[in-house]
């Protein structure tokens, strides 16, 4: 991950320097940045990235999907920090903007809800988890089907496990 980080942050740098700190090519590479230090346990860093980019893709408009991909991104760091309430507030946000742009039964919706449903039983929210799990366990029957990992997964959590 190392040299990838390198490349990126090369990269980076020759669009800003060509294309201006604003452009949306900038916001790419800072979120690619930061799932790339994400992987390298750089959460902080990371999370720095991705609040870059999110003030980039939020200039193209809110409801932009990349904006979601972000929130949800940030809604994941918080969740491995264990800053359970911040990563609500982010993957609440990126389910407003997938539900309103893709529809109620797509798999990021669903992929979403599961991580809803996870930071709400961290906190202590074991119904509204379970509420959450059932719901991805629905959409992920629509989309993959009764048998996939996912949906067995999320039943599962659903049920209690």
């Amino acid at each position: 991950f190392a040299e990838a980080r390198e490349r990126y942050e090369e990269a980076l740098a020759t669009k800003v320097r060509v294309l201006g700190a604003r452009h949306a090519s900038v916001g790419n590479t800072l979120s690619n940045l930061g799932a790339v230090l994400q992987c390298m346990n750089h959460l902080d860093k990371a999370l720095d990235r991705h609040t870059l980019a999110l003030d980039i893709f939020r200039g193209l408009g809110s409801g932009q999907l990349i904006v979601g991909h972000t929130l949800a991104n940030m809604g994941t760091i918080y969740a491995k920090q264990e800053r359970y309430e911040d990563a609500l507030s982010e993957y609440k946000a990126a389910l407003r903007i997938f539900e309103g742009r893709l529809g109620k039964s797509h798999h990021l919706v669903g992929k979403t809800c599961f991580n809803l449903g996870v930071a709400h039983k961290h906190l202590g929210g074991v119904e509204e988890a379970k509420a959450l799990f059932m719901r991805a366990s629905l959409v992920y029957t629509e989309v993959f089907g009764p048998t996939h990992p996912e949906t067995l997964t999320a039943m599962e959590f659903a049920l209690g496990g």
